[in-house]
């Protein structure tokens, strides 16, 4: 099969590898659509301690189930799927507390097992076991499909916050996840949705997206802006969605007296430290969050989301290419004239 295979620090090479085999209890699919994560930019820029090269990347998978061995249940050969990246072990003390996408056995797909960056993608039997496999209604297409992986992290993240009914939510950060991030909180109940984002390029590509207020941070003072949009009193939910230190200290400060605020981007290992106001979060009570992952369970919540129309996936899809060009796609989204590029094999 063809294959994207990466080969060390900004070296992705398509070119001809084997194809997988059938695992015992699991299923073999032809990869139809398998999207560019954030994450997979930074391993191609930068490496990763989980996958040492080569090694085949890729998680956001939609694809037809082309094989499947004795005794699997619940899907089918010829069966149109997307796949939950990460596979929790269901026996951690994280599993049955509920906290599956904090498993502290997970394994992943692009990065413990072979990614989606190529024509084939084994399933394994963990994977099978732990329900990562959804079936994806007629209405939705691959590209749509493949989206549900970082559409659960989203999901993810807003739980945690519980953004609800009448709440009014700042998202730093215009790319995909941030504009996933403004549709979500939408459909939750948000009345008042603040974007903001310092590449305006990108800030135009989220204004499709329908927030109610568009800031641009490299233009004027993005805290004192949702101060005067919220009339002096802050976000009830600040959701820094980019990977960026000085977003974290400036969701603090756009917080209103006990706000929830979201550091949903990771950062550089390298530079990890943020410069963070602790009074502001002890004498307005504020409640910070992490936000890691998904769940199998989230990852069919948000295919139903994306089925009922209420993501607007085609938006958010700007790019389609081959899997030939694979680097390009990731030119285009590491210069922000994309938002979501969709790859296929």
């Amino acid at each position: 099969m063809q294959a994207a295979i990466y080969e060390g620090i900004e070296k992705l090479v398509v070119r001809e590898t084997a194809s997988p085999d059938l695992p015992e209890g699991g299923v073999l699919l032809k990869v139809k659509s398998c999207a560019i994560c954030g994450t997979d930019l930074r391993t191609y820029h930068h490496g990763s301690s989980f996958c040492e090269p080569p090694w085949i990347i890729g998680h956001e998978v939609a694809g037809e189930v082309v094989e499947v061995a004795k005794n699997v249940s619940g899907v089918a050969r010829g069966d149109r799927v997307t796949v939950a990246a990460g596979i929790p072990c269901g026996t951690c003390r994280a599993c049955t507390s509920g906290w599956m996408h904090l498993c502290s056995n997970v394994k992943a797909h692009g990065f413990h097992y072979p990614g989606g960056f190529a024509e084939y993608m084994a399933v394994n039997q963990s994977a099978v076991t732990q329900k990562a496999l959804s079936v994806i209604g007629e209405s939705v297409t691959y590209d749509q499909a493949a989206l549900a992986e970082p559409l659960s992290c989203v999901i993810n993240g807003q739980e945690l916050v519980n953004v609800t009914l009448g709440d009014t939510v700042v998202v730093i950060g215009a790319g995909p996840i941030g504009c996933m991030h403004v549709e979500v909180a939408r459909a939750r109940g948000a009345v008042c949705i603040i974007h903001v984002e310092q590449n305006r390029l990108r800030l135009e590509k989220a204004m499709a997206f329908g927030a109610d207020y568009y800031v641009d941070a490299s233009k004027e003072d993005a805290v004192a802006k949702v101060m005067e949009i919220t009339g002096g009193r802050g976000a009830n939910v600040v959701i820094s969605a980019c990977a960026a230190k000085e977003a974290q200290g400036q969701a603090v400060k756009m917080a209103a007296l006990r706000g929830r605020v979201s550091f949903f981007g990771g950062l550089p290992k390298s530079d990890s430290i943020a410069a963070i106001d602790g009074n502001i979060i002890h004498y307005k009570e504020l409640a910070v969050f992490g936000a890691f992952a998904s769940s199998p369970s989230q990852n069919r919540l948000a295919l139903d989301l994306i089925t009922s129309g209420k993501i607007r996936t085609d938006a958010i899809i700007t790019h389609k290419l081959p899997l030939v060009e694979i680097v390009e796609g990731i030119g285009l989204m590491d210069r922000g004239e994309a938002l979501k590029v969709v790859i296929h094999p």
